[in-house]
């Protein structure tokens, strides 16, 4: 049986997609050059030629584009660095949250900063995901609408007296409630 071989598309020679690096078995079949060309751990995913550009120390150099909010250099798609994406993404996202439920606990009206307001599910058996900035990125806004309608907006002292029973189940269904007000928004 022979020995699998690739080309590398930066200088043309042949490579094993088999090879023992570091004492273990590592396959090489989705790199797109050689090792001679991207060395192992460089994470050679992009093309080749704008981002794996090396240093004399085989480090990664960033200076195919510059962020325009930030200043940072980036070989990303788009003319953003990831982080910048992020929160221009959280603030978009952010915004159509708070105009839909609000800036403020749904039961004792704290709405001193949003930072303090979180969703807690009300039937936590039916929790598809959490309303965490992260997981709202993420997923589609329907499915995002369809999780906050599980939910309350309370602030933490609130959803900390949830857990512990000091809030009752009245209460709790109370705030629910207000989802029918919403309801007539969406």
């Amino acid at each position: 049986m022979g020995v699998s071989m690739k080309i590398c598309e930066k200088c043309g020679k042949k490579f094993k997609i088999t090879i023992i690096i570091d004492g273990k078995k590592r396959n090489l079949c989705s790199r797109l050059y050689c090792l001679e060309c991207s060395p192992w751990g460089m994470h050679n995913n992009k093309n080749f030629e704008k981002c794996a550009k090396l240093d004399s120390n085989g480090k990664r150099i960033y200076a195919e584009r510059t962020c325009p909010s930030c200043g940072k250099k980036h070989c990303h798609r788009g003319h953003y660095c990831h982080l910048c994406n992020f929160n221009k993404r959280s603030k978009t996202i952010g915004e159509r949250v708070k105009s839909l439920v609000g800036n403020e606990c749904w039961v004792c009206g704290y709405n001193k900063t949003k930072k303090n307001l979180c969703f807690h599910h009300v039937d936590p058996s039916k929790k598809s995901f959490g309303l965490d900035m992260r997981s709202i990125q993420k997923t589609n806004w329907e499915n995002v609408l369809e999780e906050m309608k599980k939910c309350i907006l309370v602030c933490h002292n609130c959803h900390g007296e949830i857990h512990y029973d000091i809030l009752t189940e009245k209460e709790v269904i109370k705030a629910f409630d207000r989802w029918g007000k919403i309801s007539e928004k969406i």
